[in-house]
């Protein structure tokens, strides 16, 4: 009775899961189609796209008058690039400012301490003491 109700149900999550993974491929299609409309658009002062409908489109209680192509930015700091500058300052120019710029970041080595315990230098208890443990969990039907 109990492998009936599981696999009823199963099937049913199933269902579901692959009737969302089509709607999020049509999604993406219907926005895809959408993207050289939106980039005709106007350009807005973050440098996104924004396409004005002449008349919104209604959707639940929800009414949409525009739609956007979201300009994203983001900079990683070059690390290497910034080390060479600061080690090509002349040094009649270079301060105490320019020192400051590096910083050493003091980490506990995993290996190091896993030295410790295989040395007997630390007991099981103490080693272990040393993580901490999460535990998750994911639902995953398994195929054949």
């Amino acid at each position: 009775m109990t492998d009936i109700v599981v696999r009823t149900k199963l099937a049913k999550y199933l269902t579901l899961r692959q009737e969302i993974k089509d709607l999020k491929k049509e999604m993406e299609d219907a926005r895809d189609e959408l993207i050289p409309y939106i980039k005709s658009g106007r350009e807005n002062a973050a440098g996104s796209k924004v396409l004005d409908l002449d008349n919104p489109v209604k959707m639940g209680e929800d009414s949409f008058n525009a739609v956007q192509y979201t300009r994203k930015s983001s900079k990683r700091l070059r690390e290497d690039k910034i080390k060479e500058f600061i080690k090509n300052v002349p040094d009649n120019e270079f301060t105490e400012h320019h020192l400051e710029v590096i910083k050493l970041v003091e980490v506990v080595d995993q290996d190091a301490w896993w030295n410790l315990f295989v040395q007997d230098l630390i007991d099981e208890e103490t080693f272990e003491s040393g993580y901490e443990e999460t535990v998750s969990w994911a639902f995953n039907p398994i195929a054949e």
